[in-house]
């Protein structure tokens, strides 16, 4: 990766990419001295009693996992052309991945979650420490001049998510300071620690064609905020 050259001049713009996390997913296991899949097991989903959590579903299991619909141009559903749709559960890459690949379940991801929201606590265990969350969720873009935006208005970016800087720009009902991100198959995360909150919308599809399905994100979101007192 250092034999590439940047697709930018450092600190001028931002570029969600997985290659980052692909070098810090290495980096973890040299610092660590274990493969990346173990490190995670050990020090997070093993703690959080994630136990449907992994780079590949058992062959017992995979009968649980959710097909992956796409849509046609006519707006008809049919199965995605990925891997992880054709053949449910397999492992997606051949190397533990910093940029995805886990397999989980919308439990699991809660427990995820509620330790991130609780400053890195899990019970009587402190999976990360109360700095490094406060780090993580606060905007990595800010500090240049002029600030770098992310792809969405009123949102910086984190430590790995999206963080809230402005919820009237974005359209959205939130806060400032709210953390979380989208994934590719409409699944929407987000912690929000002044409200105590947790929201998770898991919807397994993965836009495509002229007549795709509508995000469902601002309504989700907007309805989430509603119902608080």
């Amino acid at each position: 990766m250092s034999t590439l050259p940047l697709a930018d001049a450092p600190g001028t713009h931002f570029h969600y990419e997985g290659s980052n996390t692909e070098l810090l997913a290495r980096v973890v296991e040299v610092v660590s001295g274990q493969p990346f899949a173990q490190f995670l097991q050990q020090r997070i989903f093993s703690p959080l009693a994630m136990h449907d959590t992994g780079f590949e579903v058992p062959l017992a299991q995979r009968g649980r996992v959710v097909e992956l619909p796409t849509s046609n141009d006519d707006g008809s559903l049919r199965v995605a052309d990925t891997l992880s749709a054709r053949n449910p559960g397999v492992r997606l890459k051949g190397y533990d991945s910093g940029a995805g690949g886990l397999y989980s379940t919308a439990a699991d991801y809660l427990k995820f979650a509620h330790m991130l929201l609780d400053d890195g606590r899990s019970g009587t265990q402190q999976l990360l420490s109360r700095k490094t969350v406060e780090l993580m969720m606060s905007d990595q873009l800010a500090g240049f001049e002029p600030a770098i935006s992310s792809y969405g208005a009123g949102e910086g970016f984190g430590l790995g998510g999206y963080v809230i800087t402005n919820p009237a720009y974005r359209g959205k009902l939130g806060s400032v300071g709210q953390f979380g991100w989208s994934g590719a198959a409409s699944t929407y995360f987000t912690i929000d620690r002044k409200e105590k909150l947790v929201a998770i919308l898991l919807m397994q599809y993965l836009p495509s064609g002229d007549k795709a399905l509508a995000s469902p994100s601002t309504r989700f979101y907007n309805l989430v905020y509603q119902a608080i007192p």
